[in-house]
């Protein structure tokens, strides 16, 4: 259905471009509406069909534990059971001091909720500052890192990709 909707206003905006300018500049020229409408069921099923599809906290991914914490999910998402679900490749991130930090990113939404219940800081840092701080002994059930300055405290390092490829990481110690 999403898929029909879209082809027919692909066709919408083909035959508009290809009026004559005489009648692309006149007063009376009716411009074609923005599509898909922001906010609509259509809009959401495409930016999951391209990756941008963003699912707020709590994130589900299959019939796991609900990820909670403000952790929020972009990237590519079907809409299934009457909801947009994860789907193919896209990252799980969270808001420290203002800005995303990503604590997952993988190619399956298993591997993804894998990675950002059971990370291994040393060799991804950007997974440090989401679970598993429960599941240490040294820290209370519930224990969250929502601040940079909690990543010192803790010993953890944060870090992330650049566009061009580098990574780079802080050690808090």
């Amino acid at each position: 259905e999403a898929m029909k909707a879209l082809e027919e206003k692909i066709k919408q905006f083909k035959a508009f471009r290809a009026q004559r300018i005489s009648v692309l500049i006149s007063e009376n020229t009716k411009v074609p509406e923005a599509y898909p409408q922001i906010g609509s069921p259509v809009e959401s099923i495409l930016r999951g069909l391209c990756g941008e599809h963003y699912i707020p906290s709590p994130v589900k991914i299959g019939d796991r534990n609900a990820l909670d914490n403000g952790l929020y999910y972009i990237g590519f998402s079907l809409f299934q059971g009457g909801k947009m679900i994860p789907w193919m490749h896209g990252r799980l991130s969270r808001s420290i001091d203002g800005v995303e930090t990503v604590i997952a990113s993988t190619e399956t939404p298993e591997s993804l909720y894998d990675e950002a219940t059971n990370p291994t800081p040393t060799s991804s840092p950007t997974n440090s500052c989401y679970f598993p701080l429960e599941n240490d002994s040294k820290c209370p059930p519930g224990t969250a890192i929502t601040k940079v300055e909690q990543c010192k405290q803790a010993g953890f390092n944060i870090g992330g990709n650049l566009k061009n490829g580098d990574v780079i990481t802080r050690q808090f110690h």
